[in-house]
């Protein structure tokens, strides 16, 4: 405990330090600058030429690098060409319906609770459901607090508000 106040008063110190370091700085008058108050300005030293060529070279090896593509090698058709080239074959695998992504969008009253449900598949909007009441396939089990458990499709929910943009 008697560290952790030295260690304070140490800290208040230099903060009392810095303020007064600044005011002194800020009451003494500023230097004159005038080239005829005898400030010599030196001139900025010549910066080497560029080489044009060196820039073409490494933007062509970075080019054929392809380093922003994952395979890391150039397409098969040019940005902007006419030609087309039939892609390869690709094997398409059935998968099983995604679940849905749904949000919490707020809690209204209480009690009985009303949640605003968002990402119902096949609704644009969001629903709003009363605690043990069913709607497309999903019903709302309870709410508690903060937090709404939703029961449907094989899958149970337990969501939590969305957090406002700020």
């Amino acid at each position: 405990m008697i560290r952790a106040k030295g260690v304070e008063a140490v800290a208040w110190a230099l903060a009392v330090g810095a303020v007064l370091a600044s005011a002194w700085e800020w009451t003494r008058p500023m230097p004159d600058l005038r080239p005829e108050s005898g400030f010599a300005v030196r001139p900025v030293a010549r910066s080497r030429t560029i080489d044009v060529g060196a820039i073409h070279r490494s933007a062509t090896v970075l080019r054929d690098r392809n380093p922003f593509r994952v395979e890391r090698r150039p397409t098969m058709v040019r940005f902007g060409s006419a030609e087309i080239v039939p892609a390869a074959e690709v094997e398409v695998v059935e998968t099983p319906a995604d679940r849905p992504n749904l949000v919490l969008a707020g809690i209204v009253g209480g009690p009985p609770w009303i949640v605003l449900v968002e990402g119902i598949p096949g609704r644009e909007s969001g629903i709003i459901l009363v605690e043990g009441e069913e709607t497309y396939g999903f019903r709302l089990e309870r709410v508690h607090g903060d937090t709404a458990v939703i029961s449907g499709l094989d899958t149970t929910w337990v969501l939590l508000p969305k957090r406002v943009w700020r």
